[in-house]
């Protein structure tokens, strides 16, 4: 309880206090990540799980990408910017089971903590593919 506490305080609040500045200083893609996001098969429905700005979103024009993330001001940004995108918790999923057939985690897997894991909760979205 009290973890999350702070986590509410100091990481997403944050977030959403600094969506502008965050967004204009975040928009080059990581390459390794890029690399998984442009072998994506096309038609692929994919879920980018924090996706914070979007800047995966737009990466592989032939797949489908949803992204979510806990800042309702990123998620704003993604929208501005044409993306589907929406404000989820990426660690209590709220996407039935077998909806995706990728998860893009980039963003999401530094925070994990080991009662919180994604890939515990998220993965059950996958029907194929692979978790990254």
């Amino acid at each position: 309880e009290g973890g999350a506490h702070l986590e509410e305080e100091h990481v997403h609040k944050v977030y959403d206090q600094i969506a502008s500045h965050f967004s204009s200083t975040r928009y080059k893609p990581w390459p390794l990540v890029e690399g998984f996001i442009v072998d994506i098969p096309p038609d692929s429905l994919v879920c980018d799980v924090g996706c914070g700005n979007g800047k995966y979103l737009g990466v592989n024009k032939g797949a489908h990408f949803i992204g979510c993330d806990r800042s309702a001001n990123l998620i704003s940004i993604c929208n501005q910017r044409g993306f589907d995108a929406l404000v989820s918790d990426g660690i209590r999923s709220c996407w039935k089971a077998n909806t995706f057939v990728y998860l893009c985690l980039s963003h999401l897997i530094i925070r994990i903590t080991p009662s919180a894991s994604p890939c515990c909760t998220t993965s059950r979205q996958l029907n194929a593919g692979l978790l990254h």
